[in-house]
């Protein structure tokens, strides 16, 4: 279950670049018809931030997908009778009957992906010059992404904030680490998020996302591209 939850997720942040237009926006910016995302790449015509809010971009789109799926296992499970003896699947049933866990095991299918190559290190001085965002601010940020839809569209399924169950999520994922992986953990990470650089980097990103978005609009799929750095001239 949290291997197909994250892939679910991973698939759909990296056609989340496609749809939402960053694709084509990078391909403009880019010498040529080649562009990379690495940050010492020749063909990378794009900034630190940009890359940032492109990713967390794309986290906001493939989280609503994602947990839009979970979303409909939890309401198919509430009426769904399993067959007598079919222990395994009534313990499937069960996890997701229950909005406030099957909630918890999205967040946590997703932390796994963040630390697949283990937990990071940074400098808080310097969060503006990385290619990703940190791992865990981005479960922050995409808690608050979902806060904002979860609640008016399917009320009543988690009585606790998402950004808890976020960051409870991302503490047990750290638990499954190799003893040898080494890198800041989430007691480092909850004493940060109060920290006023991570509070300022947060607020410069949802900033430059808001200057960027409408270039980026123009590239979504269905869109009307337009060379960056040219106008559009009406009569």
């Amino acid at each position: 279950i949290l291997t197909t939850l994250a892939q679910h997720f991973l698939i759909a942040h990296e056609f989340s670049h496609i749809v939402n237009g960053h694709l084509d926006l990078c391909l403009a910016l880019a010498s040529g018809s080649v562009f990379a995302e690495a940050a010492d790449d020749k063909h990378n015509s794009l900034k630190p931030m940009d890359r940032q809010v492109f990713e967390n971009n794309a986290d906001a789109t493939a989280a609503l997908l994602a947990l839009e799926l979970v979303v409909d296992l939890h309401i198919q499970s509430r009426n769904l009778t399993v067959p007598a003896g079919d222990a395994f699947d009534q313990k499937i049933v069960d996890l997701f009957r229950n909005g406030d866990l099957a909630i918890r095991l999205f967040f946590f299918s997703i932390a796994q992906l963040f630390l697949v190559f283990g937990p990071e290190e940074y400098e808080l001085s310097a969060l503006d010059k990385l290619s990703h965002p940190p791992a865990f601010i981005r479960m922050v940020l995409i808690s608050d992404a979902l806060d904002r839809w979860l609640p008016r569209k399917h009320p009543g399924i988690v009585d606790r904030p998402l950004v808890k169950l976020a960051e409870e999520a991302y503490l047990l994922a750290e638990k499954c680490l190799s003893p040898g992986q080494k890198g800041f953990m989430s007691s480092i990470h909850l004493q940060w998020l109060n920290d006023k650089r991570v509070l300022d980097y947060c607020e410069k990103l949802r900033d430059h996302w808001q200057e960027i978005a409408p270039m980026v609009e123009r590239y979504k799929l269905g869109g009307k591209p337009q060379r960056p750095g040219t106008s559009t001239k009406t009569a």
